[in-house]
């Protein structure tokens, strides 16, 4: 494997060729919590498919933190299982959406260690896309890595045609609202009924 670089602004704005296809996540991969590979290990940003072996398991990482987060305790792994089968991440793939890996050189080959993705909100009075599933393995949070993903995810909105990228969070995932604040996403009134949802956020691009 050619050693990974963290990618530089120029190249958020060269997007891979998207790969067709869409898909439900109906099956949870492997969930081991151990990660073959170094904090101090170098990473790079490439566009993936969100059907695929890695996104899938990335994912599923994504979906035990935030509910355990939420419940406050280690969620049950039937009711991770039944939770994330019932996950549809079917517009984050093309023609409507794109999904980004974060890899870091885990040694024996490539890892997946953070997450984005973004697709079109037909709801919405202007092209807007909705950016989704943000997540950042906690080894490698504090690199800079989150940052690269949102500049992916918001280079891919503005290829899909949007001139707004909005999202919805939580209050308890502090993490991810500070770094939103600092790439200048504002609040903005609900703009859905997700029984999740607390905040509601927005960036003109």
């Amino acid at each position: 494997m050619v050693p990974c670089r963290p990618v530089s602004d120029k190249s958020l704005g060269q997007r891979s060729r998207r790969r067709p296809g869409r898909c439900i996540l109906t099956s949870v991969p492997h969930a081991d919590r151990t990660l073959p590979v170094d904090r101090a290990a170098a990473w790079q940003v490439a566009e993936h498919p969100v059907h695929a072996p890695d996104s899938r398991a990335i994912l599923f990482r994504y979906y035990t933190e935030v509910s355990d987060r939420f419940y406050g305790h280690a969620t049950p792994p039937d009711d991770l299982a039944a939770g994330f089968a019932a996950q549809d991440d079917s517009g984050l793939a093309a023609p409507d959406g794109s999904f980004h890996l974060a890899w870091a050189d885990g040694g024996d080959g490539p890892v997946a260690v953070g997450c984005a993705g973004v697709e079109l909100a037909p709801d919405a009075t202007e092209p807007t896309a909705e950016l989704r599933r943000v997540f950042v393995e906690p080894a490698f949070r504090g690199r800079g890595v989150a940052s690269a993903l949102l500049g992916a995810a918001e280079a891919a909105a503005r290829d899909l045609g949007a001139v707004v990228v909005r999202l919805d969070t939580r209050h308890d995932l502090v993490e991810a609202l500070a770094l939103y604040a600092r790439r200048g996403y504002v609040d903005v009134p609900a703009f859905n009924e997700d029984r999740y949802a607390q905040r509601w956020l927005a960036l003109r691009l």
